[in-house]
């Protein structure tokens, strides 16, 4: 399968390489450090599983490429609207659209621009971190689940969880992508935001019993916008996300952390905005992730150095 992945990062890179080892034809569309290292070296990937590398074509222009069977994003969600003009002359009518960005508006946005027929949804559980350009580190997880966004199985979605399976992903078809989207969203706008606003990794929030209220809050004030789009979320979803999938998690610092003891863009517009912005829509109270959208949208305005001081 030719497959376009846009963005070489935490995320991926991890799942483009183990693509590419299973022999599919991946290319990357890199920019800045990312692509003159993939240029030189292989993307190298150290895992808690063992370590993997591989060679992968990398491109920093799509000028003159062709459309891809299947064309991944992976870059931020606050790129989306950027990355779907970037991608316009490279969509062709066979090209199927997978999102593996945190949220809930990406395959709207992606529908939108090129007919929802063409849009799988897509929801990754990974603890991975980019250490340095063509360099990740994998902590925990690595799991995937794609689905037809009105929950129906056909040919092309097995054919995609097919190539991932044999790519020895730990890939599954799903029967409600649009529900499972909403509860990692549920799982981001608490451990991503709370963590960073602690400044600290998913295990040491945990211990605190406060932080679990906190967190635990937060994802009933999700609970209650996902309720006004059609999506009803049990309570067990919020007491897994803190015990099960979370211990498995606990030496990770989550991606928006890591944004920001890098001093990069934080992606709380994605989470918490996403949620006062909902909520102010459907007239529903959601204090805690307002509180939380103030801190962050303050803290990104600094850096992790100004703070340091």
């Amino acid at each position: 399968m030719r497959i376009l992945i846009i963005g070489a990062g935490a995320v991926g890179g991890f799942y483009g390489t183990k693509l590419t080892l299973a022999g599919e034809d991946v290319t990357f569309l890199a920019r800045g450090a990312t692509f003159e290292a993939l240029k030189k070296h292989d993307l190298v990937v150290k895992s808690f599983r063992g370590d993997f590398h591989a060679r992968v074509k990398a491109v920093d222009s799509l000028e003159a490429y062709d459309p891809p069977d299947l064309l991944i994003l992976a870059v931020k969600s606050y790129d989306t609207d950027k990355v779907v003009e970037q991608i316009r002359p490279v969509v062709g009518d066979a090209t199927l659209l997978l999102s593996f960005q945190n949220g809930v508006e990406n395959e709207l946005k992606l529908a939108a621009a090129f007919g929802k027929e063409r849009v799988l949804g897509c929801v990754c559980y990974i603890g991975s971190e980019t250490v340095e350009p063509g360099v990740i580190h994998h902590s925990a997880r690595g799991t995937v689940a794609i689905g037809e966004m009105d929950g129906t199985k056909t040919e092309r979605l097995r054919k995609i969880v097919d190539v991932f399976h044999k790519a020895h992903i730990d890939v599954h078809a799903s029967d409600d992508i649009r529900k499972d989207l909403w509860i990692k969203l549920c799982w981001n706008t608490a451990f991503n935001q709370v963590c960073t606003v602690a400044r600290a990794t998913v295990g040491v929030v945990l211990e605190s019993e406060a932080m679990r209220r906190l967190l635990r809050e937060t994802m009933r004030e999700v609970f209650a916008v996902a309720s006004r789009h059609d999506v009803a979320l049990s309570e067990s979803v919020i007491d897994q996300h803190l015990t099960l999938s979370s211990e498995e998690l606990r030496s990770v610092k989550p991606s928006m952390l890591q944004d920001f003891e890098r001093g990069r863009r934080l992606e709380h517009e994605t989470f918490s905005g996403f949620i006062v912005r909902e909520g102010k829509k459907f007239g529903l109270a959601v204090p805690i992730n307002t509180t939380l959208y103030e801190f962050l949208s303050f803290l990104d305005q600094l850096s992790a150095k100004e703070l340091n001081l």
